[in-house]
């Protein structure tokens, strides 16, 4: 319940942000914070393609270690960097974006777990693709909870 609290606390500083510039925060963070994006996605997309090459499983149609790893050391990465942020840089308009929906944007990836998924049920393995879809699900949420609580270890709040 602390992670969800957490999360609620970083869409109200997105509020209060609107609230006192006047402004959408689309219209604050403005042409900087996209190319900050795009330069992040860049990054965490061949990032991802690296990790993909050198650990290439697709090809059996069995688990995906590649996304799997990719998926849930992001959602780690993604409630560490939302939590932190909140905490030390409430009023940054480039590194959440940057590093959350950039970088960590870029190297997990939604699409082709659902397409992995697909095709190991294409080939008969039903068994895989319902541990790989539930293993997946559970694990990254706790990953995720874990990395919002990790971000406010030693917080006096």
């Amino acid at each position: 319940m602390n992670a969800l609290k957490q999360l609620g606390a970083v869409r109200n500083i997105e509020a209060v942000i609107a609230e006192e510039t006047g402004h959408g925060l689309r219209r604050v963070l403005g042409a900087a914070a996209l190319t900050a994006i795009g330069l992040g996605g860049a990054v965490g997309t061949v990032a991802r393609y690296e990790i993909e090459r050198h650990w290439h499983t697709t090809g059996s149609y069995g688990w995906s270690w590649a996304t799997f790893v990719a998926n849930l050391t992001g959602a780690f990465l993604l409630g560490l960097l939302v939590s932190l942020v909140a905490r030390h840089r409430p009023a940054s308009h480039y590194l959440r974006p940057a590093l959350g929906t950039g970088v960590l944007g870029g190297w997990t990836t939604f699409s082709t777990y659902e397409v992995e998924t697909v095709l190991m049920l294409d080939h008969h393995h039903a068994s895989i693709a319902l541990t790989y879809v539930l293993v997946t699900l559970v694990a990254g949420l706790a990953l995720a909870a874990a990395g919002l609580a990790g971000g406010h270890v030693g917080s006096t709040r």
